[in-house]
Order: C-alpha cells, then sequence, then structure tokens
C-alpha cells in the first residue's frame, strides 16, 4: 500500500485508486475510476457529499451504477465518448454523475430541465413568461440535439445546428438578418440546461461550455443606431404621435422614456394617482418608479422639463381616460399601454417620414447622449464621474458603472461632455408637450 504524495483519504493499492467513504453503514473504501491523485481528490469530495445522502456511487449496488471512467489522455489513450477530453485541455469535471455510461439522450434533459421549471442558476424556477420563452427555444433545439446521446455530444453539433436552424430562419418573415443571433440565443439555451444536468448528476460536465458564437460584432447593431440625435428629431416625432388621437399615448410615452432614461417597463405601469414615495408618485425632486430587469435606486432624478412634462400628462389621462388608473393608458382606455404598441407606432413613424427607424431602447440611449452633452454637478467635462452618475441614473447595480454606460452606449464623442450641443427640448421651439396644453385645458373647461 502507497500512500506519499497522495491526498488525504486516497490510497493506492494494485495500481489503483480507492477513496474511504462515510456510508450510513460505517467507514469503508471504494475503487476511484481514475488513476489521477487531483481528479481522485474531487470524485472523493462529491462521493462523501452523495454518501450524506445515502447513495454509494462507487458501490456494486444496482441503484447507483459506477460512474464512467474519467481518465486523462496522458494517463490511457483517449477513446470516443464520454472519456474523450483533446491533449493538454482540463477535464472539465463537474460533481455529478453520468446516467448509465453517458447513454442518456439530450431530449431527456431537455425533458427533465422543463420538468423541473428550467430553474436558473440560483435554482430558481423561470416566471411563466420566461419559462414560455426557453420552452420555444428548446422546441427549436429537439429537431436536432434530441436523439444525440451524451457520450456523443460534440462542439461540432453546434456548427451543425447553426446550419439547419438559420436555413428555417432565413425562410420565414424576419429572416432578412440570417439567424445567427436566434442561433446563439438558442445554444445559449441548451448550455443552460447542460449545466444543470451537471449539478443534478445527471452528467458529469457541460461539454458545450466552450461553445462557438455566430453573430460577428461588426453585425451588432446597438441602441444608439435606433435614437434621436437631437432634441428637434424628438420633439418632431412626439409631435406627429399627438396629431391622432389613437397615438397620443405613444408621444407621452417617448418623451417620458427620453427625459428620465427609463425602459418602457418601467413606465408602462406606472399610476396616474399614487399614494407618496410609491411608483407614479413625484414631486419636485423626484419621480418614483419599480425598475425592471431588478434595476437599483426605484427613483428618477426630476428635471423641471420633466415635472412639467409628467403633470401635463396627468391632466391629459385624466381628461382623456377618466375611468383608467394608469399615466399611460392603452386602447381600451382602462388598461396601461401595450408593451410592444410604441415600437410598432415607430415602425410606421420611420415609413411614413422615410427617416431613420426609433426604438424604445433608443429613448434611453438619447437620454445618455443628452445628459453627457449637459454634464451633471462639478463634473460638467469630465466624462468618467458623469458616466458614472449616469449608471446610477439608469438604475445600474453598484459596482458596474461607467463601464457598463460606455460598453452599452458607447465611449463619449470627443469634446462633447458638457459643451451643452444635445438639450432635453429643442433649442429654439416650444417642447412637443405644449401642442398637447390647449386641448387640455379646453378638455378641463368642459
Amino acid at each position: 500500500m502507497k500512500t506519499k504524495k497522495l491526498p488525504p483519504g486516497i490510497m493506492e493499492k494494485a495500481g489503483r485508486l480507492y477513496c474511504q467513504v462515510c456510508l450510513p453503514t460505517g467507514r469503508t473504501w471504494r475503487a476511484l475510476p481514475t488513476s489521477d491523485p487531483s481528479v481522485a481528490a474531487s470524485l472523493k469530495s462529491w462521493a462523501q457529499s452523495q454518501a450524506k445522502l445515502g447513495r454509494d456511487v462507487f458501490g456494486t449496488d444496482d441503484s447507483n451504477p459506477p460512474m464512467p471512467a474519467l481518465l486523462r489522455p496522458e494517463v490511457q489513450p483517449a477513446t470516443p465518448g464520454l472519456a474523450f477530453t483533446p491533449p493538454g485541455q482540463e477535464v472539465p469535471f463537474m460533481m455529478g454523475t453520468a446516467n448509465g455510461e453517458g447513454t442518456v439522450r439530450c431530449g431527456v434533459l431537455f425533458d427533465r430541465f422543463l420538468e423541473a421549471g428550467a430553474p436558473d442558476k440560483h435554482d430558481h424556477p423561470l416566471s411563466p413568461d420566461k419559462f414560455k420563452l426557453y420552452k420555444r427555444q428548446v422546441d427549436n433545439l429537439r429537431s436536432i440535439f434530441d436523439p444525440i446521446r451524451f457520450k456523443d455530444l460534440r462542439v461540432s453539433h453546434c456548427k451543425a445546428y447553426h446550419r439547419h436552424r438559420t436555413g428555417q430562419v432565413r425562410e420565414g418573415v424576419r429572416g432578412g438578418k440570417g439567424g445567427h443571433r436566434t442561433v446563439d440565443k438558442e445554444l445559449n439555451a441548451l448550455s443552460v440546461c447542460l449545466n444543470w444536468c451537471a449539478t443534478e448528476g445527471l452528467i458529469p460536465w457541460n461539454p458545450l461550455h466552450k461553445k462557438p458564437r455566430f453573430v460577428r460584432e461588426s453585425d451588432i447593431t446597438h441602441c444608439t443606431e435606433y435614437m434621436p440625435r437631437t432634441a428637434e428629431l424628438l420633439h418632431r416625432a412626439a409631435i406627429s404621435a399627438f396629431g391622432s388621437s389613437r397615438s397620443e399615448v405613444f408621444g407621452w410615452q417617448m418623451l417620458i422614456e427620453a427625459l428620465t432614461g427609463c425602459r418602457g417597463a418601467d413606465v408602462r405601469d406606472l399610476p396616474r394617482d399614487a399614494e407618496e414615495g410609491q411608483p407614479g408618485s413625484f414631486d419636485r425632486k423626484r419621480l418614483y418608479i419599480r425598475r425592471s430587469k431588478k434595476g437599483k435606486f426605484p427613483f428618477v432624478v426630476m428635471s423641471d422639463h420633466l415635472f412639467e412634462l409628467l403633470t401635463l400628462c396627468r391632466q391629459w389621462g385624466r381628461v382623456r381616460f377618466p375611468h383608467s388608473r394608469y399615466l399611460l393608458p392603452g386602447r381600451d382606455g382602462t388598461g396601461p399601454v401595450g408593451a410592444t404598441s410604441l415600437v410598432k407606432w415607430f415602425v410606421s413613424y420611420a415609413a411614413k417620414t422615410k427617416g431613420p427607424k426609433y426604438t424604445s431602447h433608443g429613448m434611453r440611449a438619447f437620454f445618455v447622449r443628452a445628459t453627457r452633452s449637459q454634464g451633471i454637478g462639478d463634473s460638467v467635462d469630465n466624462a468618467q464621474s458623469v458616466d458614472e452618475e449616469i449608471a446610477k441614473r439608469l438604475g445600474h447595480s453598484p459596482g458596474t458603472g461607467a463601464a457598463l454606460v460606455q460598453r452599452t452606449y458607447g465611449e463619449s464623442e470627443p469634446d462633447f461632455v458638457g459643451k451643452k450641443e444635445v438639450d432635453f427640448v429643442p433649442e429654439s421651439d416650444a417642447p412637443a408637450w405644449d401642442v398637447m396644453r390647449n386641448q387640455v385645458k379646453k378638455g378641463i373647461q368642459l
């Protein structure tokens, strides 16, 4: 028996490594499927954690089949299947046990993951809306991955899926961009599923943890490409929306998003008359909101223009939609404005004017651009400090700071910060909401 240079609880006998585990029946030694001491230590820790659950994973009981061999290429020749790892690359071992020597099919893994509610990394099931989206992605993946056994799963299958799926997307009504981003999202859903299966012991690791990406950086379109470059363009679009009673709410929505930097989800459900300090209430200092995507700081710093806009919008709602409790009522006159209604209006507006296309998130990008131009407090011309403050006003988590703002909205233009080239309202014309002021007054008088 040799015990030199071996981790605690590991021994070597007759050329094999054994680990000591404490089962409910007492301490015992179990043979390990590896000859590498470092891998043996990991296997011992895992076996002991399973022993606490009453499982003898390296025993001979039929209910607990032995783990498949996880032998490195330098120990013995690599063979196709579960044990294969490229020379020089660490075995991507995760605490888990493969099911039936890796014969489990990906379709079974999909089923188990969906039955568990598609848990996130914190093991919490997804919300119904997100689960519906994830299930749709899995349904698309099944055509290629369902019959593949885990031991046969390779990164090359990602490329095969890319060719298959992009062919489908290009034939559809939204295939103009080629479908590469769609494939990346769906392969990411597959990787999430495999990670969960590994942590549950269904497979030993995620073989696609270094999957390829098919979207080129040069093909990615950023929200800054869908924002109005000046206040004049923003207010021109809002005036166009105010020109019809069917689209008036979109004028208010785009202006509120542009002057607050809020996402559409942050403002669509705001109540018109909220109690002080609750989402929807505002005063000369703050507009209180409930941020989506776990955003921080549940309020927006108030400005004179924003206060005037919100006050008039509230009066407009009371005149136009007296039976709705929302600041931005929908077409039915009672519920909130639809989640995609503004985007659809922007599409029709671009087609009508033959001009650039805007998006709801483009309004958020305009807020960043205008705030940079105006500067903030004592950091009027310090680009880094201004972006740090912008990050807070956008609700980003502490610690992300200027880097996330610059990565999402681009770095500041040269000689731009604090130069006041772009404001939130037109320099020479009246703000767009002045168009509605007389209509609101007439409604109040009636």
